[in-house]
């Protein structure tokens, strides 16, 4: 299979596997919350949420580091996924520690809370070994991993509700449990195809835990700070405004953000072939076409679902929502053209990624951010939920601007094709 129809297949699989997976979570999550109560069901979303927070802290950019080495090095899997390992558990010490002085402040939900904290601590094991997928190109096995995971664990969950009658800690066991067999089987997997044997703690060596650090951690700043540019303007409005003005751009901003997933599924199985192909520093030749190809297929899914959120804001706003949320609307439109910017910068960000800029990027996203500070301090107390929504399309356009300058400046110019990325 050459590449353009490896780039298409794994694409095509890991979408098909992510609408299952989201299916099956929205209608996971109406049934919960009947069967739960809403008291229950508010304890889970807040355990939950919490858990979620408190697991970024095991990534720190490791994943993404680990597919762009091993894309380029395959025989360093072992070496590099053992050390991961050491530092994540070394990181799941500390994260559960802190669950556990969390969870006394309110000892009611402690049990469910450090429950929760281990399944997600037992996941983010999985997600290095997605790595190793996504570096060797076969995602059909990262998205087997995330329908096992689910399934397992909504089909427990409603067995214990059922069964046991003990609701949230039958809910909470379920994800430990599905998470565990997931990661048992994602180690069996690469040991069987990749042979790869994780030794952990067999001779621990900090400077390997360093320099990983030292290469991941721009990396995880990066996603610190672009998940910065899409929730800063919603505590702003809140200070500025009120809760009537959140909720409404809320309700645009969950409808945009659910689609966030298409550009991101696209460029992680995009960025093991720019890794493997670039110059360090330099965007081959090859790339630059493949980036090409990229940006035209990326341009024409994010203007067919602009357009398509544009011309049926209002409906969505009735269907989801109801008339009570009849302002959402216009927020709508805006923050329709701003996925545009939002899925091309997704793009230009990967790649300028698998040539090593992460200096110059963290450069560029700290200007966007300080222009989407000035935004949200100057439109917010003026135009509201309006002035929030242009913020964000604002800054994505300017982010864009100053990545591809970035990226325009860096193809290899000893390339035997010379051509210029506009």
């Amino acid at each position: 299979m050459d590449k353009e129809k490896k780039i298409i297949f794994n694409t095509v699989i890991r979408w098909l596997g992510e609408i299952i997976n989201k299916g099956l979570w929205f209608a996971f999550i109406i049934i919960l919350a009947r069967l739960l109560g809403s008291k229950d069901f508010g304890y889970f979303n807040y355990i939950f949420s919490l858990s979620a927070l408190l697991v970024i802290l095991n990534d720190l950019g490791t994943n993404l580091f680990l597919t762009k080495t091993i894309s380029r090095d395959k025989k360093s899997g072992d070496f590099y996924l053992s050390n991961v390992f050491e530092i994540k558990i070394f990181l799941s010490i500390i994260i559960f520690f802190i669950s556990v002085f969390i969870g006394l402040l309110k000892s009611d939900v402690l049990l469910i809370l450090l429950i929760f904290i281990l399944s997600f601590i037992a996941s983010s094991f999985i997600d290095p070994i997605n790595s190793i997928f996504r570096a060797n190109k076969q995602l059909v096995y990262e998205t087997l991993l995330v329908l096992l995971f689910r399934i397992t664990s909504i089909t427990l969950s409603f067995l214990g509700i059922y069964f046991l009658k003990i609701k949230l800690v039958s809910v909470s066991l379920s994800f430990f449990i599905a998470s565990t067999l997931s990661l048992i089987i994602a180690l069996l997997l690469i040991k069987k195809i990749y042979n790869i044997k994780i030794k952990i703690f067999e001779k621990i060596n900090f400077e390997n835990w360093h320099n990983i650090f030292k290469n991941s951690f721009p990396i995880g700043l990066l996603l610190f700070i672009g998940g910065i540019l899409f929730k800063l303007n919603i505590v702003l409005l809140n200070y500025f405004k009120n809760p009537e003005s959140v909720a409404y751009y809320s309700a645009a901003f969950k409808i945009i953000e659910g689609t966030f997933w298409v550009p991101s599924i696209f460029t992680s199985v995009l960025f093991p072939f720019l890794c493997e192909n670039n110059n360090i520093q330099k965007l081959s030749d090859d790339n630059l076409k493949l980036f090409k190809k990229s940006t035209i297929f990326t341009l024409f899914i994010s203007i067919l679902l602009a357009i398509t959120i544009f011309i049926l804001s209002p409906q969505l706003t009735h269907f989801f929502y109801g008339s009570e949320y009849k302002s959402t609307i216009s927020i709508f439109k805006i923050l329709s053209g701003a996925l545009i910017f939002i899925y091309l910068n997704d793009l230009i960000l990967f790649t300028l990624l698998s040539i090593e800029k992460h200096k110059k990027i963290l450069i560029n996203f700290a200007l966007g951010c300080l222009l989407y500070l000035i935004l949200c301090i100057t439109l917010i107390p003026v135009y509201g939920e309006i002035g929030a929504a242009w913020t964000l399309f604002i800054s994505q356009v300017f982010l864009l601007f100053m990545n591809f300058i970035l990226l325009a400046r860096n193809y290899d110019k000893n390339s035997s094709h010379i051509t210029r990325l506009c």
